[in-house]
């Protein structure tokens, strides 16, 4: 995930060179819509945004932008505040989230420029989530030395698991060995 000061900054800069009234980064999360990040969204305007995105239709049709990866635009009606005429979205590829960007409405140009701004913040996502599963792995091959017995077959295997668990979003895992025809389970996690 890019850091908060990138995407504020991304935000910020594709707003002002496309005329944009406001842009955001919204995540969907266990079925409902927040705002991450924002630029010139007001405090009164979130809500709105927030409330909007959860209607069944729009949150259908930002799902299908994050399912197809292409952006889209939809008119705003204006009895929700929202400040501009159109909401455009580019979704992040690989993830739940959106750049949501309110306007009265974006040239062919402005809009290439919100999929650069979008793509930059993917790139950024990429490397970050390299530099952390590299990590991971480290964490897992180098032995904790402060433990009593770095090398204690079990420790070591409940800690690949429950880094594995971290790393990857599961409800919990099994480490098993398998032993003829028999299965033997070495290491179970679940995520609370």
């Amino acid at each position: 995930m890019p850091t908060q000061t990138d995407i504020d900054y991304q935000l910020k800069e594709g707003s002002q060179l496309t005329n944009a009234a406001w842009s955001a980064l919204a995540e969907r999360d266990m079925g409902k819509w927040r705002v991450v990040a924002y630029y010139r969204l007001g405090k009164k305007t979130q809500p709105a945004l927030v409330k909007f995105l959860s209607k069944g239709e729009v949150d259908s049709w930002l799902c299908g932008a994050l399912s197809g990866g292409q952006s889209r635009s939809v008119s705003i009606p204006k009895s929700n505040k929202l400040e501009a005429e159109r909401l455009f979205a580019f979704p992040l590829e690989g993830v739940s989230q959106v750049v949501l960007v309110g306007a009265e409405q974006l040239s062919n140009e402005s809009q290439r420029l919100w999929r650069l701004v979008v793509s930059g913040m993917q790139t950024v996502t990429e490397v970050e989530d390299l530099s952390q599963s590299s990590s991971v792995a480290a964490s897992l091959l180098i032995p904790d030395l402060d433990s009593e017995n770095p090398y204690d077959l079990p420790r070591a295997l409940d800690r690949a698991l429950v880094s594995f668990i971290r790393l990857v979003a599961v409800q919990g895992g099994f480490l098993a060995v398998r032993r003829g025809d028999s299965l033997e389970v070495r290491a179970h996690q679940r995520e609370a």
